[in-house]
């Protein structure tokens, strides 16, 4: 998926796209009044299983979206920071029954596109985050939610050098959910280490200029933070 930018006819051709799912060589325009739901889900191996239930799970996000709203969803695998992470990219139509369509081909995607994932070697968790941070930060939304789904290890490939931080993330505005952070085997051997974990990362993501950052267990827990952006 390329960056934003104008084609010939930019005007009229967006007037269609916001009927339909994001072509692969296109963007949304996540302008507006709307909310932007942005949602990372970890495909590496330590995390797969989880995974593929959270992405049955993300009907219950998906359903309650209103016109204006923007729908993006990106893998965190081995090196995340490119474009071809994100694999729906979708502003929601302002007429019930567009958007309705719109929303039945996410979910289509959702529970079809499972048998397609591959598993990857390694955890790019920081990548990720700089590429959502990227594409949010052009929306003039005041409701901007990144939702990650992992175990939160990162696990870097040897050619996948990243900060140390993410203080040049720049999150500043949005509301970060940890959702369904899993345990390791090590977790099992010492607990501590799963909240030292989660508590790094809230640490790291407050210091990049998250408004807030949640830890939840469940996708009701999710629903409610987005209902009550």
């Amino acid at each position: 998926m390329m960056s934003r930018q104008k084609l010939p006819g930019w005007r009229e051709f967006r007037a269609i796209a916001a009927m339909v799912l994001c072509l692969p060589f296109m963007s949304c325009d996540t302008a507006g009044s709307g909310r932007d739901v942005y949602v990372l889900i970890d495909i590496s191996a330590s995390y797969f299983p989880r995974a593929v239930k959270s992405m049955h799970e993300l009907g219950l996000i998906v359903i309650p979206m209103a016109g204006g709203d923007t729908f993006t969803l990106a893998y965190i695998q081995s090196c995340s920071f490119s474009d071809a992470a994100k694999v729906i990219d979708v502003r929601l139509a302002d007429q019930q029954t567009p958007r309705e369509e719109q929303q039945g081909e996410i979910l289509n995607y959702l529970h079809n596109g499972i048998p397609k994932l591959r598993q990857t070697e390694h955890t790019d968790i920081t990548g990720a985050i700089f590429l959502a941070a990227e594409y949010l930060k052009p929306s003039r939304s005041d409701r901007k939610a990144l939702i990650i789904f992992s175990d939160m290890v990162q696990d870097l490939a040897p050619d996948c050098v990243r900060p140390a931080s993410l203080e040049q993330a720049h999150l500043s505005g949005l509301t970060v959910i940890l959702a369904n952070v899993s345990k390791t085997s090590g977790d099992n051997e010492d607990p501590e280490a799963y909240f030292r974990r989660i508590d790094k990362w809230t640490s790291q993501l407050k210091r990049a200029g998250a408004r807030k950052v949640y830890q939840v267990n469940n996708m009701e827990q999710v629903e409610d933070i987005l209902e009550k952006m």
